[in-house]
């Protein structure tokens, strides 16, 4: 994902491994379908470059370009835009 033609609020997305691994990781943990769904196999990939999340991870502690991938991954899986608790 290189984040070109990606704008969320005037924001361009730009690439930076570690946001587009923080928001991969934090879509597939809120929408993934079980074991055997697409988003679940994310996990896989993120463990085979050794990606080791925060265990305080969440959409709130996006930052801001990681956010703008996160919201981009919902909208183009047909997901509802995530809303805060």
């Amino acid at each position: 994902m290189t984040g070109a033609g990606l704008v969320r609020e005037g924001i361009g997305v730009y690439f930076d491994r570690f946001n587009v691994c923080e928001a991969y990781y934090v879509f597939a943990s809120l929408y993934h379908g079980g074991q055997f769904s697409e988003e679940y196999r994310i996990f896989g990939r993120l463990d085979n470059i050794r990606f080791s999340p925060s265990p305080l991870i969440s959409v709130e502690s996006l930052e801001e370009n990681a956010r703008a991938i996160f919201d981009n991954l919902v909208e183009s899986h047909g997901h509802e835009p995530y809303e805060s608790e």
